[in-house]
């Protein structure tokens, strides 16, 4: 049911990708203000409290774990992992984010004219393009689209949902181990879990539990409450001149 109706989904986002293309075109002139590319101390304080809560998160869904049994860890492994996983997980977040929130995003905002919708319309994309096997994790990335959705457009900024992203990614596998959307990683611990759809998400990672469920809305709550800095008054003011394009 649910790859029925995502096959149709995923196509219609690789359209919608085209067309951020076309957008890029049209406003190359003022790209990094209007998809929110600039970089600010703000936006860059902003990222480190989101990896900071993310750290704490994930360390403690290991201790509840840890605490029922769930998770057994065996010997520390090389630091060196943790940092081969930076280059690869940050690269990763770049790419997704300015698939959905580049190209994607600004394709919806720019038909449909609304934020909310658009944040919504996005998510469900993202959830499907991560192939969800089931209503819960469908569910989960339907909520990790919302959360990086809603960061792009409360701070204005395609770094802050990149940096959310990285952080769940890295500290999810390469700092305590837990497999990532269903591919195993090797993190500085070394778990051996009992799956439990509750508290570890089993084979597919937290982010295949209802813990993982819970932390998405708390990092959600935590966009709502931050504040969102100066505001860029060319962001997501998309102008159009369809003679460029002949």
């Amino acid at each position: 049911m649910i790859e029925d109706i995502g096959f149709p989904i995923i196509f219609g986002g690789l359209i919608l990708c085209i067309y951020g293309l076309v957008l890029i075109i049209q406003n190359r002139n003022h790209f990094l203000t209007c998809f929110g590319i600039s970089i600010s101390k703000n936006n860059l304080l902003i990222s480190f409290l989101f990896f900071s809560m993310i750290l704490f998160l994930f360390a403690a869904v290991v201790w509840l774990n840890i605490n029922r049994d769930l998770i057994s860890v065996g010997s520390p492994r090389d630091i060196q992992l943790l940092l081969k996983s930076i280059p690869i997980d940050f690269a990763t977040a770049v790419f997704e984010e300015f698939i959905f929130r580049v190209l994607i995003f600004s394709s919806v905002y720019y038909l449909v004219k609304n934020k909310i919708g658009t944040v919504l319309l996005t998510a469900i994309i993202f959830s499907f393009a991560h192939l969800p096997e089931n209503l819960l994790y469908f569910l989960s990335y339907f909520l990790g689209g919302i959360m990086y959705g809603f960061a792009f457009v409360k701070f204005q900024s395609i770094w802050v949902p990149t940096a959310i992203h990285f952080s769940w990614n890295f500290i999810q596998g390469a700092v305590f181990g837990f497999p990532v959307s269903g591919m195993p990683s090797e993190g500085i611990l070394s778990l051996e879990i009992t799956p439990d759809i509750f508290f570890n998400g089993g084979d597919q990672g937290p982010e295949g539990s209802v813990l993982g469920i819970m932390m998405r809305f708390i990092i959600i709550l935590m966009i709502v409450f931050l504040k969102s800095g100066p505001p860029n008054q060319q962001f997501l003011r998309f102008k159009w001149n369809w003679s460029k394009m002949k």
